[in-house]
């Protein structure tokens, strides 16, 4: 029949509990169909719907069925409106839609229906679901297999005990949703939910996390807020292309967003992550991956570690802000991740921790104010370029057990302690060295415990008070600083041989090396200031790398370049420390016989 109105004038319609017997059953061919104010109760489903069309199913209470209250069947029609009704207490779903699309679902309220969803959909296309208030069930809406292109919006869905809304069906539009206080997921994408849209949705105190991904791909989560998860947002196995932008995730118990197992080319960006303190928690963790993925321009701050990189090879961890945690950047067995451009600042242990680590690159990060500034510890093979480490309560660079490492074009600014500090490692160093704003009890170097630094293309070593390169060290402490602050002069000879000896050191630099363990060594070569000399009209062979104690002794050298005012001594190397300048001796005292 066509053009029925319904009204039911609040009375009850039930009938048998015995399988497939409804309160009221809208089984045939119908149009215009209006069912309004009154409850259908205490049968098997409480309405069913087959082959309805642009009907109306409003203003009733639909409870107490064994089975479902709202039900639909093969060939159930299309542009109906299921609004304003309230369906509780039913033993399985609260509304059933099969082969049902482009309906409308506003303002239900659905409640206490036994242990299935308050929504289920399948074979079900382009259903509008807005405004609906979902609690006390299993799963609140479960989008299921062949349900694509469904639009969720404005709707609150509470005290699940398993998921929020389920998606297992693709190019579904979820937006501006409450889903607050599931006992699994706030919203569960698994395999065939790809292609999907999540925008503005607030998802908060859910048990096993906000958001999971799981087997599905090109989804994108966009300006969501997440408090109070265990996890954030969740990437899992086989999910691939998932793009995860300009989110608000704050106090996770484990993560703000965790990318997993076989997940690939995933881009985490412009995302703001806070406040997941709770034992390991991290701001983001990449966990025994393979595959790239992305984290660009994410402001991350006041976790346990801003992002965590366990068992993970190939991720761009580029342009982030990561601050005030206890360690900025962590990685633990992961190999070939480049850490590009990121600000890395004010975080309690460490701004980068690389641990057990090979291969990676970290290049052009600018690290302050950080307990320390980096860590190498048990890595071989790791790339460090353009950085700038400065203000580290401890020190700036720092290895343990880590061989084979390369150093280029760094600039260290006023690190506690030492600039760089070697244990039981080796460095390879090229390009030049800026050691700034440096108090003079703060060493330049500290290569300890049998490490060695390796002249691998090094140019300078640029200090506040001049220049010098090393090759070959090895247990030894450098730090440059001006003769005044080392208790040495800029003039008087050690050695009766001569009768002038001036430091042309440029800026009156001088050296001081200690050897830290009785076997030790250095290549050490200073710049000379090349005016001074000329203006002593000294000659090159009057210019040796020389030792303080009491005046300046010359050394020699074996090497000397006069456009550079370069000189070396020796390629053996030093082995008795001290302060050592570059001076200029005069007046040799030659013996005459008797």
């Amino acid at each position: 029949s066509n053009d029925v109105l319904l009204n039911l004038n609040g009375f009850s319609i039930s009938n048998s509990t015995n399988t497939n017997h409804a309160a009221l059953n809208l089984s045939s061919i119908a149009s215009n169909v209006t069912v309004t104010n009154g409850t259908l109760n205490n049968s098997y489903y409480g309405l069913v719907l087959k082959t309805v069309n642009n009907s109306q199913i409003n203003n009733l209470l639909i409870t107490s069925n064994s089975h479902t209250g709202i039900v639909t069947f093969t060939s159930s029609g299309f542009y109906n409106n299921i609004s304003f009704n309230n369906i509780t207490n039913n033993i399985n779903w609260g509304i059933f839609l099969s082969t049902m699309s482009n309906n409308t679902l506003d303002h239900n309220i659905i409640s206490f229906n036994g242990s299935s969803e308050g929504m289920r959909f399948t074979t079900s296309s382009f259903n509008n679901i807005t405004n609906n208030i979902i609690g006390n069930v299993s799963t609140g809406i479960s989008i299921f297999t062949l349900a694509a292109d469904n639009f969720l919006n404005n709707n609150l869905i509470i005290n699940t005990s398993s998921t929020g809304i389920s998606i297992l069906s693709a190019r579904n539009n979820i937006t501006n949703n409450i889903i607050n206080n599931s006992g699994q997921f706030g919203i569960n994408f698994a395999s065939g939910g790809q292609n999907s849209t999540l925008i503005n949705n607030s998802i908060n105190n859910n048990i096993a996390g906000g958001i999971r991904i799981g087997g599905s791909k090109f989804i994108n989560l966009e300006n969501n807020t997440l408090k109070n998860n265990t996890y954030g947002i969740t990437v899992a196995i086989n999910s691939d292309s998932n793009n995860i932008t300009g989110n608000i995730i704050e106090s996770s118990g484990q993560a703000g967003i965790i990318i997993q197992d076989t997940a690939k080319n995933s881009l985490i960006s412009l995302n703001t992550i806070s406040g997941d303190t709770t034992g390991l928690a991290s701001g983001i963790y990449l966990t025994t991956l393979n595959n790239p993925n992305k984290v660009l321009n994410n402001k991350i701050e006041n976790n346990t570690y801003g992002i965590y990189v366990n068992y993970s090879n190939s991720s761009n961890i580029t342009n982030n802000n990561i601050n005030n945690n206890n360690y900025g950047v962590y990685t633990f067995v992961s190999s070939n991740n480049t850490l590009y451009f990121n600000n890395i600042n004010n975080n309690n242990i460490s701004g980068i921790f690389i641990n057990n680590s090979n291969n990676n690159t970290i290049y052009s990060n600018k690290l302050n104010s950080n307990f320390q500034g980096i860590n190498l510890i048990s890595s071989l093979n790791n790339t460090l370029n353009s950085n700038e480490i400065s203000d580290s309560y401890d020190f700036g660079l720092y290895l343990i057990n880590s061989c084979t490492n390369f150093l280029s074009d760094f600039n260290f600014s006023n690190n506690s302690n030492a600039q760089i500090y070697l244990l039981n490692s080796t460095l390879n160093i090229s390009g030049n060295i800026n050691i700034s704003n440096t108090l003079d009890t703060d060493l330049d170097f500290n290569i300890s415990e049998g490490s060695y630094i390796y002249d691998s293309g090094l140019i300078k070593i640029i200090t506040t008070y001049g220049n010098y390169t090393i090759d070959n060290a090895s247990n030894v402490s450098i730090k440059s600083l001006n003769y005044t602050s080392s208790e040495t002069s800029a003039s008087g000879c050690g050695s009766s041989n001569f009768n002038t000896c001036n430091l042309i050191t440029s800026n009156s630099q001088v050296i001081n090396i200690t050897n830290t363990s009785q076997t030790s060594s250095i290549i050490l070569s200073m710049f000379y200031d090349i005016n001074a000399a000329n203006n002593l009209n000294g000659d090159t062979n009057s210019i040796d790398i020389s030792s303080y104690s009491s005046g300046w002794s010359s050394l020699g050298k074996v090497s000397i370049d006069q456009t550079t005012g370069k000189i070396t001594f020796s390629s053996s190397g030093i082995s008795l420390f001290g302060v050592f300048g570059v001076v200029n001796f005069k007046n040799i005292i030659e013996e005459k016989p008797i």
